[in-house]
């Protein structure tokens, strides 16, 4: 068998190219796929234990309605009242950070609401996306709708 001046022989060169193809395939099996958060999402964040609040009004201050635009916005519904804002996705990992609430930039707003304005983590796992930062207790947000 011939080999070239370096003394690697034809098949020794296929087996590197083929092994090395090989890793490339396998490589790109294993990037996690991209999550699509596009759509309508539900979440509920429970009013504290003994809270004596009627039930219409605390179906409408648990209920969080979050819509996820392509290009990046978002609008949600928390505690009844409307909030816009921007969000990133890298990996499993999501951020909603707000820039309006009920239509008025968070620089405009009063003392008491900066907590709506603040920014939050979300995990993306399965079909949920889960966080810690919007009440006490772990959110989590199921999707009702892949449309906005």
């Amino acid at each position: 068998m011939r080999s070239n001046s370096e003394g690697i022989t034809p098949i020794v060169a296929a087996r590197s190219i083929v092994a090395v193809a090989i890793g490339f395939i396998i490589a790109a099996g294993c990037q996690p796929a991209r999550f699509d958060v596009v759509g309508h999402w539900q979440g509920r964040i429970p009013l504290p234990e003994g809270a004596e609040v009627p039930q219409d009004l605390r179906n409408t201050t648990e209920r969080v309605n979050l819509i996820l635009h392509s290009g990046g916005k978002f609008d949600m519904v928390r505690l009844g009242l409307p909030i816009e804002g921007n969000y990133t996705v890298s990996g499993d990992r999501m951020t909603l950070e707000p820039t309006r609430v009920m239509n008025r930039r968070l620089s405009d707003l009063g003392p008491g609401m900066d907590l709506l304005g603040k920014k939050s983590n979300f995990s993306l796992t399965g079909d949920k996306l889960v966080t810690k930062d919007l009440g006490p207790a772990e959110t989590t947000f199921s999707r009702i709708s892949e449309k906005p």
